[in-house]
């Protein structure tokens, strides 16, 4: 009985060890998987692109939040001045 009660504290202690090892090997910050755009864009005020903005401003957030998965994407007048949005929750 105490052979086997050494052998799960051995493998217990073995697995500590290891998850141990894999968490200092693991790169220290995380890596974007995606494009983040800036907020210096340039638009002209008052222009198509800018109500394209206006409206992506307004629904997204909203429609974010009612999503079960809190990740929403939308499009605004995407044939001339297209403007795509899209927004995840936490």
């Amino acid at each position: 009985m105490k052979q086997t009660q050494l052998g799960q504290a051995h493998t217990v202690s073995m697995a500590g060890v290891l998850l141990l090892v894999l968490l200092v090997l693991m790169p220290a910050s995380a890596t974007a998987i995606g494009h983040v755009c800036g907020s210096g864009g340039n638009y002209t005020a008052n222009s198509t692109y800018q109500s394209n903005l206006a409206v992506l401003n307004a629904t997204l957030p909203g429609n974010a939040s009612s999503s079960p998965q809190l990740f929403v994407t939308a499009t605004a007048d995407a044939n001339t001045n297209g403007t795509a949005g899209m927004v995840r929750g936490l």
